[in-house]
């Protein structure tokens, strides 16, 4: 049984599921994210429940620094400080960076009309949820 540092529901009111992060306070970190989600991707799984799906992003700093979604793949390079997002949308996720990789996405599972559960597994970075949404806590 995975135990999740935080349990939130989300409803969105755009209807779409966008993450932000930015590389300030997140040099060599990264947060996880699971979300319910349908159209599951087996490979998406990652540590998650059997009905979910992950999302990671993070900050890693090698010969450059770079910003990436997913896996350093999906990534770009910086040299001051920035924030990027990424849309969940299956097949893939859409960054808001210019890049030749691309990343699998599961479409998330919305209850309610668009009300979106995620749980926050690795916290360290802070991720921002991009839309004019209503925001519940719950354990």
């Amino acid at each position: 049984m995975n135990l999740f540092l935080m349990n939130y529901l989300i409803e969105l009111s755009n209807g779409k599921l966008e993450f932000e992060i930015c590389s300030d306070g997140c040099i060599r970190k990264k947060v996880v994210v699971c979300y319910d989600a349908q159209n599951i991707d087996s490979s998406m799984k990652g540590e998650c429940e059997s009905n979910q799906c992950e999302f990671q992003a993070g900050v890693l700093e090698a010969d450059k620094k770079y910003l990436w979604f997913m896996s350093p793949k999906m990534a770009t390079s910086f040299t001051s400080e920035i924030c990027e997002t990424a849309i969940l949308k299956s097949p893939k996720v859409i960054p808001s960076f210019a890049t030749t990789a691309s990343e699998k996405s599961c479409e998330p599972l919305k209850r309610d009309g668009n009300v979106v559960q995620l749980f926050v597994k690795e916290f360290g970075c802070s991720l921002k949820v991009v839309s004019n949404f209503t925001f519940r806590y719950f354990i």
